[in-house]
């Protein structure tokens, strides 16, 4: 009895995220790895600081992550795919603010905000019933999203 208790507990209590995809939940909390098997100019540069796409592989030669860092004189934007499978993926914006202008000697980060979207089955992952979630998180997740439709990218993209 005690067991089946358990079991109906994990399976209640267990986020959409999680029971999607276990190994995608832990990975979006890590950092991204310092070298880039892959690194090349983004084709349509969103700022005359321009920008750049990195991609990770796994041993065997999968993607594994993909980012595109957008440079700006006050901070950057780096948008980050982390897949786990070709069905299940999340997909991280991140704003790095900076004290000064970049090119100041001393300008630091002062501030970053991340927006983190799970996708499983290619939808994005909400609360089943009306959490309160502002009416933009789906449309902000799709902007985010729509980031890895650019054509040079997509052949280091599994099939979604």
């Amino acid at each position: 009895m005690t067991r089946t208790l358990i079991i109906l507990f994990a399976a209640t209590c267990t986020t959409p995220a999680l029971a999607c995809n276990p190994g995608l939940f832990e990975r979006v909390d890590q950092p991204v790895r310092d070298t880039a098997d892959i690194s090349f100019d983004v084709a349509e540069i969103q700022s005359t600081e321009g920008g750049e796409w990195k991609v990770w592989r796994d041993a065997d030669g999968d993607t594994n992550e993909v980012a595109r860092i957008d440079y700006g004189e006050m901070g950057r934007l780096e948008t980050r795919m982390v897949v786990e499978s070709t069905d299940a993926y999340a997909v991280l914006a991140t704003r790095y603010g900076y004290a000064a202008p970049i090119y100041v000697e001393g300008a630091m980060t002062v501030r970053v905000e991340t927006d983190i979207y799970m996708f499983c089955d290619g939808e994005l992952l909400t609360p089943p019933e009306d959490f309160g979630l502002n009416e933009d998180y789906a449309k902000a997740a799709e902007r985010a999203r729509a980031t890895f439709d650019a054509p040079e990218i997509l052949e280091y993209l599994p099939a979604r």
